[in-house]
């Protein structure tokens, strides 16, 4: 969904001195968006499903502020700083007209970057970029409409495309990473997240378990793991039948 403008910058970078040395293929998942979006620009091809929720290009900027907040409470403040912008993001007052002006034209300035970023990896002029920027989100099939994506297919089409690229046969092997998680760290994740887990109950059920149990037990937590960060999912329950 995004995050720092100076991250997704540094990223960018680093994706463009690859590219200079071999093809770099982007597969989105279901939300590029933004910095996400950022940094797949520059790619010698992107794919993303036809739900991926992408484009975005734009500049967010603020702060929370509490001052008020906490003087309801009797707590009360009072910041000493040295320097002109030393208070700019300090929580406990709002920006002045000057501050507030300084902020939005810094947002100007990495909106430009976002933009010239876009406009040299899809081979679009500025204009053509800000048709589709201002913060705007696409679906994947929409993107591929407006040019922001190449075309639509998930992580096996761009692992063939990568493939293509680099002149590699269809039966070489591949490194994949992160590796796919085993059973024991599965286990452990999910015991970090509800409650500390003792790795010698993990150790005691995993040689407990069958290896077919094992494969299930897998796909059932990580299933479960997944509703942390998507609570609403279209997904098929299992046991199932195929018809």
């Amino acid at each position: 969904p995004g995050g720092s403008a100076l991250a997704s910058e540094l990223i960018a970078q680093e994706i463009a001195k690859l590219k200079a040395k071999k093809p770099v293929i982007v597969s989105m998942g279901s939300v590029a968006a933004s910095g996400g979006y950022y940094i797949s620009a520059d790619a010698t091809r992107i794919f993303a499903q036809g739900n991926t929720l992408t484009g975005s290009i734009g500049v967010v900027g603020g702060k929370l502020v509490l001052g008020r907040a906490l003087a309801r409470y009797g707590i009360r403040s009072y910041p000493r700083a040295r320097g002109k912008n030393a208070l700019l993001f300090s929580a406990l007052q709002p920006w002045t007209a000057a501050e507030k002006k300084a902020v939005r034209d810094t947002m100007v300035r990495v909106y430009d970057v976002f933009v010239g970023r876009v406009a040299e990896g899809r081979g679009k002029t500025r204009e053509q970029v800000l048709e589709v920027a201002d913060g705007r989100v696409w679906t994947g099939a929409a993107a591929v409409d407006n040019g922001l994506v190449d075309e639509l297919g998930g992580l096996d089409d761009a692992i063939a495309a990568a493939r293509e690229l680099a002149n590699l046969g269809k039966d070489s092997a591949l490194e994949i990473y992160p590796p796919e998680p085993t059973l024991r760290d599965i286990l452990v994740s999910f015991g970090q997240v509800h409650a500390p887990f003792d790795r010698a109950i993990v150790s005691e059920l995993l040689s407990a378990l069958d290896p077919l149990e094992g494969q299930v037990l897998v796909r059932l937590l990580s299933q479960a793991l997944s509703f942390q960060d998507s609570p609403v999912q279209a997904t098929v329950l299992v046991p199932y039948v195929a018809h």
